[in-house]
């Protein structure tokens, strides 16, 4: 009787917000078993985000300011704003930032302002800001990584179970 399997978010997430050097090793034609598959595979997936990091962020700077609780309020560009920043990486006052939520950003009615108007737009960061100066830029969407080790970590869970 442990916790259900369930891996805390924040701990999930550390990987990708404290990265570290890692090399890819080479991948077997057979594994010693789950728990081997799980390691080996992981330490691969995170050499891989590793690379990733080290070429730089990707895309224009994110404009925004600080809201309330740590988070971000995007500040419109006058851009159409319809893709969804979930699981980009945000680099900020030189710490990485995951995008763990996002909300916001509907179309006003028939408001005084007019139809085409947008409502602020508020990003829940991993870890929450502390304010910050200078500029926001993103890695991209690493969602997939933090989907595959996450499924990895609870396949290897299962494994020794």
């Amino acid at each position: 009787g442990g916790g259900g399997g369930q891996v805390d978010k924040m701990e999930a997430f550390a990987p990708f917000l404290f990265p570290t050097p890692r090399q890819l090793h080479p991948v077997p034609l057979e594994f010693q078993g789950v728990a081997h598959f799980a390691l080996l595979i992981g330490n691969n997936l995170l050499a891989e985000f590793w690379h990733l990091i080290q070429e730089g962020p990707r895309g224009p700077v994110i404009k925004a300011m600080p809201a309330s609780d740590g988070k971000l309020n995007l500040v419109s560009d006058g851009g159409s704003g319809e893709e969804s920043l979930i699981h980009h990486l945000l680099l900020v006052n030189r710490q990485l930032h995951l995008v763990v939520g996002q909300s916001g950003g509907e179309r006003g009615g028939g408001s005084a302002e007019g139809e085409g108007s947008r409502g602020p737009v508020l990003l829940t960061l991993k870890p929450k800001l502390n304010g910050f100066q200078g500029q926001i830029r993103s890695f991209g969407y690493v969602g997939s990584f933090v989907a595959e080790l996450t499924a990895l970590q609870e396949l290897a869970a299962r494994g020794e179970a």
